[in-house]
């Protein structure tokens, strides 16, 4: 991510770029949590640096793949490949220690920013970065410790950092133990902290994008968390940093450095991926993409519809039975469908039922996110009725024509989807009571899913020939917390079910009834209110439930 004084021409440089290019032909299937950008003077699309430790041996790391431990003084704690354990994948572990040791890999060719002729980007991405626990010094407020960089040395050792990445706990308290902010000093400009509080604990992926510009123009590093999409004019940068004085040195190597100790704190993270690259497309998996609703809509199936996502190789389409998607129709569970944006459906389905279907684009990189759920009501009498609202930002409610397929009906057979891809906050209230069997929120994008307004009652469906229990599905992208304000309503056992670590979903209305509360799915579920009278207990089958108290929150049943 930086530099080195090079007095070599402009086109020297780029020579150097594409022999670099030349000399790596690493697979481009990883995605990574942090991200970081860096100019050249001639673009080139090539990824120059690849770690997938999700297929590295369990162990220490140095000695694999081209990563060695720093010589010198820094023996103790080796980082390790630790197994993976849900909801983390197979991973690296550092963590700090007086003296630890640091891992580093040289870059086969260094990145030489220095003197671009014109502006380009570099891209460093780190996936699947979870802070067990923060750094923090004694000042006030406190300061955090590096935890990775570009250096201008090979082999890893002490010369200029390079788009340094730091982690303090929040703020620089002390008291704030689980959360953490992340800094940026690129190459020796001061620290500078974002001014989110992100969760220990829980995955991000971070994107530092180093631009370098011509003489006469600052380079400028962004840092982005959870950036969606491909086009970084899209993203909202955490941290922003011009560089008083451009780099003088190239970066030769990558380190991982565990930090000291202080306080009694330490930085502790995991990690999964490493990707360097010269585009978002060399780093980043496509956007997800728009579905659209179904054509050619028969007893015996449907047309599925979808458009094109930049940067996508090809598509992998779901179609279910259920909203959650838990049963898959068969030939149906991540087909592949090529490039094509359409694709037919078949089946032997029963008159009236509802199916739904969801995609994604895929590349070299990795996958999408799911893109919004599209429910097809088949020709015949339902059992089971899905209404799907697509708004994308916004107020919405559930007697207005806006953003609906078709207006909900309150009943016992009706699922509710809210499937839209954010752009910004989407504020939902109903102004009655409203029963139904299933509410799915499935948005993908940026932006709060706020709900609202009067009771939500969850209700058994006895219309099929096996009844159906009422479920609540949570299935949005991490950069679209969900709020439940409603009063909920249990008539019946329901399941919460939750898949995704990222993000939040919180339970804020007061829940009452005779059914029981059940969690299901990695994801947690926080339920903040102190006043529900729920009778039927609460079972927790996945991950964890997190309440306010146990005295209030948790109604008057059993603890399963």
């Amino acid at each position: 991510m930086h530099k080195t004084p090079n007095p070599t021409s402009a086109s020297l440089r780029t020579t150097s770029r594409l022999s670099l290019i030349a000399a790596i032909r690493f697979p481009r299937s990883l995605l990574v949590s942090g991200l970081m950008a860096f100019g050249v003077s001639a673009a080139s699309a090539a990824s120059s640096f690849i770690a997938d430790y999700t297929t590295f041996t369990l162990g220490g790391l140095a000695t694999q793949n081209s990563w060695a431990q720093v010589s010198g003084n820094n023996t103790a704690t080796p980082i390790q490949v630790i197994a993976a354990a849900s909801p983390a994948p197979q991973s690296i572990k550092v963590k700090g220690i007086a003296s630890a040791a640091q891992a580093y890999r040289d870059l086969p060719t260094a990145f030489n920013p220095v003197g671009a002729t014109s502006t380009a980007t570099f891209y460093y991405v780190i996936e699947n970065l979870r802070v067990i626990q923060a750094y923090n010094s004694s000042g006030t407020p406190g300061s955090g410790n590096g935890i990775c960089a570009l250096t201008s040395n090979l082999g890893g050792t002490a010369g200029t950092y390079l788009s340094r990445l730091y982690v303090r706990r929040y703020q620089g308290s002390a008291a704030n133990t689980g959360t953490f902010d992340l800094g940026l000093n690129p190459a020796g400009a001061g620290i500078v902290y974002g001014a989110t509080a992100l969760s220990t604990n829980t995955s991000y992926k971070i994107v530092v994008e180093y631009t370098a510009n011509p003489a006469g123009t600052l380079d400028v590093v962004k840092v982005y968390v959870n950036p969606v999409g491909l086009n970084p004019a899209n993203w909202t940068a955490e941290i922003s940093q011009t560089i008083a004085t451009d780099p003088t040195v190239s970066a030769k190597s990558f380190l991982w450095t565990p930090g000291a100790v202080a306080s009694s704190t330490i930085n502790e993270f995991t990690a999964s991926k490493l990707l360097l690259g010269d585009t978002a497309a060399d780093v980043l998996a496509p956007a997800a993409p728009v579905s659209s609703a179904a054509t050619n809509v028969v007893s015996g199936g449907f047309t599925a519809n979808w458009a094109v996502s930049t940067g996508a190789t090809g598509y992998n389409l779901d179609v279910a039975t259920d909203a959650a998607f838990t049963s898959l129709v068969t030939g149906y569970s991540n087909l592949d469908v090529s490039t094509a944006t359409s694709q037919a459906v078949t089946g032997t389905f029963t008159s009236g039922q509802t199916l739904y279907y969801r995609v994604r684009a895929r590349s070299a990189v990795g996958a999408s996110d799911n893109s919004g759920v599209q429910n097809v009501s088949l020709p015949g009498t339902s059992t089971a009725v899905a209404y799907t609202n697509s708004s994308t930002s916004g107020a919405v409610d559930w007697s207005t024509v806006t953003g609906w397929d078709v207006l909900p009906v309150s009943e016992a057979k009706s699922t509710v989807n809210f499937i839209g891809a954010l752009t910004s906050g989407l504020s939902v209230s109903n102004n009655a009571t409203f029963t139904l069997n299933g509410l799915n929120v499935a948005n993908t994008g940026s932006g709060t899913v706020a709900f609202s307004g009067g009771n939500l009652t969850f209700a058994t469906n006895t219309a099929p020939a096996i009844a159906v229990a009422p479920l609540v599905s949570f299935t949005t992208a991490a950069a679209a917390p969900v709020t439940v304000a409603n009063g909920l309503v249990l008539g019946s056992n329901t399941t919460f079910r939750r898949a995704s670590t990222a993000g939040t979903v919180s339970i804020d209305g007061v829940i009452s009834g005779s059914g029981s509360l059940i969690k299901s799915g990695n994801g947690s579920i926080t339920i903040t209110g102190t006043a529900n009278t729920f009778s039927g207990g609460v079972s927790v089958s996945d991950n964890e439930l997190r309440v306010n108290t146990l005295a209030g929150s948790i109604g008057s049943g059993n603890i399963i």
